[in-house]
């Protein structure tokens, strides 16, 4: 894709799962994120959330039982062989160009899972990105990290490195709008869009 033509950011769908019961730390969650239970969608800068539950409440109408889809392209600043971890309090799914690289959808403490190998990424160039997060009780957690060292520095992925899908644009800044009103004194006041006038009338 032209990346002349994306904005940086992440779209960001926010879903309400069904409430199974009887699901333990490690036992998979048997249910994707299904469209019918769309609930907002957000543009968001990455994918940095210590504490979700209360933004999944706004988002959702819940903090249990609740979904995020993000979906864009990634573009690294540099080429190496990229070890990414989710630190996911529940599930966590990730998608790099198509392919799964990491694969935990399962009830879980947010303690750190990992890629089960290292993605090749070149400086530069956009590879498809999609990131599921699940969250069935308790707290809430998703955070992504990655590191192309030998050594993981756990360094969450940046903003600058996300970039919206296709026919995804932020939303534009109406630019302020002012009022110029003359009084009969020769004064003139002028007015912006978050200010309020008042006026008195002289009756005759």
């Amino acid at each position: 894709p032209d990346m002349g033509k994306h904005a940086n950011g992440l779209l960001g769908e926010y879903f309400v799962v069904r409430d199974i019961g009887g699901i333990g730390t490690g036992d998979t969650y048997p249910y994707g994120l299904e469209e019918g239970n769309l609930k907002t969608t957000q543009i968001e800068d990455d994918i940095n959330y210590r504490s979700f539950d209360d933004l999944l409440q706004e988002r959702t109408g819940q903090a249990d039982n609740a979904g995020v889809r993000w979906t864009g392209y990634i573009q690294p600043e540099q080429t190496g062989d990229y070890l990414f971890m989710a630190k996911s309090d529940d599930g966590c799914m990730l998608y790099i160009d198509g392919e799964k690289v990491i694969d935990y959808w399962k009830a879980h403490d947010g303690s750190g899972v990992y890629a089960e190998k290292r993605v090749h990424l070149e400086k530069g160039k956009q590879y498809a990105f999609q990131c599921e997060y699940l969250e069935y009780k308790g707290g809430a957690r998703m955070q992504l990290f990655w590191s192309a060292g030998e050594k993981f520095d756990q360094e969450n992925v940046p903003p600058s490195v996300f970039y919206l899908p296709d026919g995804v644009k932020p939303p534009v800044q109406s630019p302020a709008q002012t009022v110029e009103i003359s009084t009969q004194n020769g004064q003139t006041c002028v007015a912006g869009s978050e200010t309020t006038l008042q006026f008195t009338a002289a009756v005759t």
